[in-house]
């Protein structure tokens, strides 16, 4: 005997003798040994769903059950069983091929042979059977109105009565607005544009298209905001000689090199600009170019006087229009632009004509002298593989050493480098000076005064280098126009007023 009869059979032998017979179990019920026939359901209803015959006494009739079908003649509701042609005589629910269904007739007259309650049950469900079918064809259609009547025989299946979203799409303000989308996303993952032209071209994808609807009017609208910010940005990159000719015409008359460069940039952002409806934008564009056709036609040599001023108005409406575009940074692109030309004249094979080719050419950045090989710059620029050698190797020496910390960096390694430029600059000047004394009674101290000069030369510009880097454009330009005894005072006067601030 286990643990819980113990402990259960411990507890029969103590009861209290009054409630002893309660806690005896009565004998369990006999269970049925059969069902009830009525309770029996057919075998053949076995695999049917549940009958929904029993809750048709108390619902109202068919067409009841299904509110959406107005139209049912109210005649069919009050009758109380089908008659043989029920389903043809009505008007109502004649509708193009529609037949009777083979033996429909038969069925319905052995029904009304039938009791009357079986045949009610026969008659209702055949009822619920055919109006299910409609009901099932307007859920699928999915009417966009209050719901189309299949009974009705003048209700047609039109495209107008149902709610398709695609059929939206074919709309051309929502195709042109899928195209711009489409559009910007290449442009915002494309970085590598071949030209200006391509650049906008892929931008004005959609500018042909000359029929928007009136409800399109808000999207284009934000489209062209967009697009208007994309076109600055792309531009600022293409109007660099732009930029470095205007710095020089600031600075005062500019020489007329320059117009070759900034023509072509120009001409094709006046036309990408129009092309993109910005009207104001291309006729200003419009105007500096015709500016910059005047001065190239001109015979002066440099672009000054009455025609400078004019340009120098002209950019400042370009800059008022498109700031990001147009604006010029000029601690950054100053710097670089003295930095490029300052280089270049350190090379003793390199002059003006030089010079005016790489600018030309577009080669006006640090960068583009050192992403590019000797053979690409000798193609683009037509000058000797052997002096495109030297000039690639120039900039990527200037490169090296900024990277290695070789020179001193930071601002207090550029003044201390300034300083002793400066004293190079002085030694080289006063060594020259006396040659220059000498000349006359002794003939070999015309080569010592040629070399002199020479050091002294590269030696201003070394320190024009230093000074952009430092930032002091104003001070490059100053001591440019100072004899060299006070372009040395000038330049120690800078690096103690920079050591004390």
């Amino acid at each position: 005997m286990g643990f819980f009869d113990r402990f259960f059979g411990k507890k029969k032998e103590e009861p209290p003798p009054t409630s002893a017979p309660a806690y005896v179990p009565p004998d369990p019920p006999p269970l049925p040994t059969a069902s009830p026939a009525p309770w029996s359901p057919p075998v053949e209803s076995d695999p049917e769903p549940p009958p929904i015959a029993p809750p048709v006494a108390t619902q109202p009739p068919a067409s009841a059950l299904v509110p959406e079908t107005p139209s049912v003649d109210e005649a069919e509701e009050d009758a109380p069983e089908p008659s043989a042609g029920a389903l043809t005589n009505e008007a109502d629910f004649l509708m193009p091929g529609l037949a009777e269904p083979p033996g429909a007739a038969d069925a319905l007259a052995a029904s009304s042979r039938m009791p009357a309650d079986v045949a009610s049950e026969a008659a209702t469900a055949g009822l619920v059977e055919e109006v299910g079918l409609g009901v099932g064809a307007r859920l699928e259609a999915s009417p966009g109105r209050a719901g189309l009547d299949v009974s009705d025989p003048s209700a047609d299946l039109d495209a107008a009565d149902f709610d398709i979203p695609m059929a939206q799409s074919d709309r051309p303000e929502a195709t042109g607005a899928a195209a711009t989308d489409g559009t910007r996303l290449g442009l915002d993952d494309d970085d590598d544009l071949e030209g200006f032209d391509d650049a906008f071209e892929s931008i004005l994808s959609r500018g042909d298209s000359d029929d928007f609807e009136e409800d399109a009017a808000p999207a284009v609208a934000t489209d062209q905001t967009e697009v208007r910010t994309l076109f600055s940005e792309i531009a600022a990159n293409y109007i660099r000689p732009v930029k470095a000719f205007m710095i020089e015409l600031r600075a005062g008359a500019a020489r007329k090199e320059w117009l070759e460069m900034c023509q072509p940039a120009i001409s094709s952002l006046g036309k990408s600009a129009l092309g993109m409806s910005m009207e104001d934008v291309s006729d200003a564009v419009h105007d500096f170019e015709g500016l910059l056709s005047e001065a190239r036609a001109s015979r002066e040599g440099l672009v000054g006087g009455e025609l400078r001023e004019r340009i120098l108005h002209s950019y400042q409406t370009l800059t008022e229009l498109l700031p990001a575009t147009f604006v010029i940074d000029d601690s950054t692109l100053q710097s670089e632009g003295m930095i490029v030309n300052s280089l270049l004249k350190q090379i003793p094979e390199v002059g003006k004509v030089t010079i005016d080719k790489l600018y030309r050419a577009g080669l006006i950045t640090i960068e583009s002298f050192l992403v590019g090989a000797k053979e690409d710059l000798a193609v683009a620029t037509g000058l000797p593989i052997w002096l495109a050698e030297k000039i690639v190797e120039k900039f990527k020496s200037y490169q090296q050493q900024l990277e290695s910390g070789a020179v001193q960096s930071g601002r207090d390694g550029l003044l201390a480098r300034l300083e002793q430029l400066t004293r190079d600059l002085q030694d080289a000047h006063e060594a020259y000076e006396i040659a220059t004394t000498e000349e006359s009674s002794n003939p070999s101290a015309a080569e010592d005064r040629r070399f002199y000069r020479q050091a002294r030369q590269e030696t201003q510009l070394q320190i024009n280098v230093l000074l952009a880097e430092l930032g002091a454009i104003e001070l490059a330009n100053e001591i440019q126009r100072l004899s060299f005894e006070k372009r040395i005072e000038r330049l120690r006067r800078y690096v103690a007023d920079e050591r004390r601030s």
